[in-house]
């Protein structure tokens, strides 16, 4: 390793084992592959697109067990390291969703052993066994690239000593984008210096400890667009940033790539994250809007898949 000392047992394994394959099944709705070694995942979109919701709901994917005294939560029993570097995370959200997931499955439970004596966990079990989850996540918060640097070379001996962990989490990848830019003036080579260190690090430590990585990344540098009329007949660019655009002329929406090359070799997945809104209406005909959330896969593009969620109490919901 690079730190020099010797390994024992369990950060051998943290190194060696095998550990992705214990969520190659994290999420068959966005995955239409199981997770190998070393995938590097990138959500892209715009703001309020819920790219952090799909962390939320992977996050619970990952720390859940499989089952709970009885209850079904189809969860896989690992850690996660989460590097939050927008200050947006919420501790109370996370935990939102896991209780009521788990109240969910809980009220299932409760109807499929009603002629039964099964045991049924309390409200206090319920909210013990979510602090117990919840020890598996590990939250880390950056405010500027060096400091991001710094901590994730720290997080070697996480990784080291807790081979239970098996994702890293990254929201978002260009924070500090704009900062970075300015602080490094005209030179383009400057202005990736920090990119590439990053990019260095993170790439070590996915190959390493064998880990999946996840990471956001907004759309907040365009490339020009064609102009087109939106349903009502009104002229706009057709940017990911116009929300007025039709529905046609969002899906001609692409991705565009601002960092630095090594990080555009290193995803082996890249999915676009639309929002759209859906129009419902009642018995009554009274309408009212709910937001709709297309994932695309772009990248590998010889797999084409696409899936759509909506955000609810409970987090990321697909069977709509």
């Amino acid at each position: 390793m690079a730190s020099g000392f010797s390994e024992t047992g369990a950060q051998l394994f943290a190194r060696l084992g095998n550990k992705p394959s214990l969520i190659k099944t994290l999420d068959t709705n966005l995955f239409p592959e199981p997770l190998q070694p070393g995938n590097v995942i990138e959500l892209y979109g715009t703001t309020c697109c819920a790219k952090t919701e799909i962390l939320y709901h992977l996050i619970c994917q990952c720390i859940l067990p499989a089952s709970w005294q009885g209850i079904e939560l189809n969860g896989h029993s690992v850690g996660v390291v989460f590097v939050d570097t927008e200050y947006q995370f919420s501790m109370l959200r996370l935990f939102a969703i896991l209780e009521k997931r788990i109240l969910q499955n809980l009220d299932k439970f409760k109807m499929d052993n009603v002629d039964t004596d099964a045991e049924i966990p309390s409200g206090e079990e319920v909210e013990n066994f979510i602090k117990t989850s919840l020890s598996k996540f590990h939250l880390v918060r950056c405010s500027s690239s060096e400091q991001l640097i710094i901590s994730l070379h720290s997080l070697e001996s996480l990784f080291a000593n807790h081979p239970e962990i098996c994702v890293l989490m990254l929201d978002s990848l260009s924070a500090f984008y704009w900062i970075d830019r300015t602080n490094a003036g005209d030179s383009g080579t400057a202005q990736e210096t920090m990119q590439r260190k990053m990019v260095d690090v993170l790439q070590r430590l996915i190959q390493e400890y064998n880990l999946v990585l996840f990471a956001t990344k907004p759309a907040i540098v365009q490339r020009t667009k064609k102009f087109q009329q939106d349903l009502h007949g009104t002229v706009a660019e057709a940017s990911p940033l116009n929300s007025s655009i039709s529905e046609q002329s969002r899906e001609q929406i692409e991705h565009y790539e601002y960092l630095c090359n090594s990080w555009h070799k290193l995803v082996s997945h890249r999915y676009i994250i639309r929002r759209h809104d859906d129009v419902l209406a009642n018995e009554s005909g009274e309408k009212s809007m709910r937001a709709l959330f297309k994932v695309t896969l772009i990248h590998p593009s010889n797999v084409k898949h696409q899936c759509t969620f909506l955000v609810t109490e409970a987090g990321v919901m697909y069977n709509l």
